[in-house]
């Protein structure tokens, strides 16, 4: 695995302020926050799921089986085994992410794939690589606007003609959590200029959904229908040929 890369003053490094933001993530994990087994989260997860199949249809990208895939900020392999469970072999499975000890669990779950420890600023991957690559609020904690540009730079570049971004993040900002910042469609389109977005308004915003799904979940399905207080884009990038 790719070791981090060194910085002189971490606390002025766009990687510190990234780390913090995921380290904190990952003892949110920890406590259950995030566990499937409560409802509210498997509601979310569906929704997610189901916006980016659908979006990787309407751009005639399925079926998946032949297809190369990589994550940018692969956490914990949720979303790998996602692809795996649409079709994607492991074989045909990267992913890289900051933290080590993430890559190293990902590694793990999915021995089969190439799962690298570093900075996705400059992915280690040669140019046209792979028919997708994702990234899932990953760009929402990169505050720096130089670091950003160079991910989706990298992005772009290791994906194929006619392949696809696989995007997911979320649109508003987070009062509680300076550390993020919203990516609206105008900003996704700076980032990849020549990409084709497919993209949906989807996810009910979680503070939302973790109250009203223990109550009603169809209530939520219907409310999240209406897109008015979804909180997220999901769906797809085309790099046409």
């Amino acid at each position: 695995m790719r070791k981090e890369l060194k910085h002189q003053r971490p606390e002025q490094s766009p990687t510190s302020t990234i780390k913090a933001v995921f380290e904190d993530r990952w003892s949110r994990q920890n406590d259950g926050l995030y566990d499937m087994d409560r409802p509210e989260n498997l509601f979310m997860r569906q929704s997610q799921e189901r916006s980016i199949l659908q979006n990787l249809k309407r751009a005639r990208l399925t079926p998946l089986e032949p297809k190369t895939y990589c994550e940018i900020g692969c956490g914990k392999g949720q979303w790998l085994q996602t692809m795996n469970t649409f079709g994607v072999d492991r074989t045909n499975i990267a992913g890289i992410d900051l933290m080590d000890f993430h890559a190293e669990y990902s590694q793990k779950l999915m021995p089969e794939a190439d799962i690298r420890c570093g900075d996705a600023s400059n992915l280690p991957w040669a140019d046209a690589s792979f028919d997708m690559v994702g990234q899932f609020t990953v760009l929402t904690s990169v505050l720096d606007d130089t670091m950003k540009r160079n991910i989706a730079v990298e992005m772009w570049r290791i994906l194929k003609p006619g392949g696809a971004i696989l995007w997911g993040d979320f649109h508003f900002n987070n009062p509680k959590n300076a550390n993020v910042r919203g990516i609206k469609k105008k900003e996704i389109h700076a980032l990849f200029p020549n990409g084709r977005l497919m993209l949906s308004r989807t996810l009910l915003a979680p503070p939302i959904s973790r109250r009203l799904v223990k109550h009603s979940w169809v209530f939520a399905q219907m409310l999240e229908f209406t897109k008015i207080l979804n909180s997220h884009y999901f769906g797809v990038i085309v790099k046409d040929v």
